[in-house]
């Protein structure tokens, strides 16, 4: 699948359509059976178990993008990736090191080659290296072509809550007569 729905509104509208259609498919075995043709259409049983539990996994998703993590582990963990040597002080800079020469070397390749590149580096980590890669570096990894999408969603999340914290600290240290704040994308 080329797109990643990040989105928990579509998702669950996604999920409510694959409902609808699940919801058809005993009348069309119905009017089959009636037509004799129920041999023509055995593929809607698989369907139907398929759109059943493709329905429960994005309502899942979207429940995972709508709670709130307060760690980077937490973030991890809603993404099912293990947090046990992303927890150790440096442990992600030496992946974060090797990411970023794979990134020199394909800096002026086509982006299919490069997003190729990066796939290949990622995937030859453990799953814990992984993680630990997320903690060190979620800008860059959360928004890198070819890493996939499970950790890029928790890279993302980690990088939101690092942001909201800055911001939040930044709103407790203002006195209630300070001059209003523009926010940066505003200007």
């Amino acid at each position: 699948m080329g797109m990643v729905l990040a989105d928990p509104v579509m998702l669950e509208k996604l999920a409510a359509s694959m409902d609808r259609t699940a919801k058809e498919i005993p009348a069309l075995r119905r009017k089959a059976s009636e037509l004799d043709v129920l041999s023509e259409v055995g593929h809607l049983s698989p369907l139907l178990s398929y759109l059943n539990e493709t329905a429960r996994e994005l309502r899942k998703k979207a429940g995972i993008l709508r709670t709130p993590s307060e760690s980077p582990f937490g973030a991890l963990a809603q993404y099912g990736l293990p947090a046990g040597l992303a927890r150790k002080p440096g442990a992600g800079k030496e992946f974060e090191a090797g990411l970023k020469k794979v990134l020199a070397k394909y800096e002026t390749a086509v982006p299919e080659a490069r997003a190729r590149a990066v796939k290949d580096y990622v995937e030859g980590l453990t799953p814990e290296q992984q993680a630990a890669l997320v903690v060190a570096d979620p800008a860059t990894v959360g928004n890198l072509d070819g890493v996939p999408p499970p950790l890029r969603f928790a890279a993302n999340r980690i990088s939101i809550q690092r942001h909201t914290r800055r911001r939040s600290a930044t709103w407790r240290g203002l006195r209630p007569t300070a001059p209003p704040l523009t926010a940066p994308w505003c200007d």
